[in-house]
């Protein structure tokens, strides 16, 4: 894939995770593939984990957005620079609802 493809696919990425688009999962995300996320108390590894994630994290939070910043390709490689933003309303990983606003940075290496 040329490089402008691999950063449409990462671009992909964040859409079909903001609308929780399993299908677009099963079929863009390998098998193998491993996020490595220190901040997450189980392991996102393939699709299935990655809709663990996308359950875990919409559950927790609603208005999801992905506003990407930048998109930055070097041979096969991909940087992702962007703001997760969204309300708290659901409880995630032990910690209850607080309807507060969320602004997380975020890069991401593919």
């Amino acid at each position: 894939m040329s490089m402008e493809a691999n950063k449409d696919l990462v671009r992909a990425y964040f859409t079909a995770f903001r609308d929780g688009d399993a299908v677009w999962w099963q079929r863009f995300i390998a098998p193998d593939f491993v996020r490595h996320d220190p901040g997450l108390a189980f392991e996102v590894r393939g699709p299935a984990g990655v809709a663990r994630l996308g359950e875990v994290l919409h559950g927790a939070f609603s208005d999801i957005e992905m506003h990407i910043a930048e998109v930055i390709a070097e041979g096969d490689r991909v940087l992702a620079r962007l703001r997760f933003t969204g309300r708290h309303t659901g409880e995630f990983e032990g910690t209850p609802a607080t309807g507060t606003t969320v602004d997380i940075a975020v890069m991401d290496w593919d």
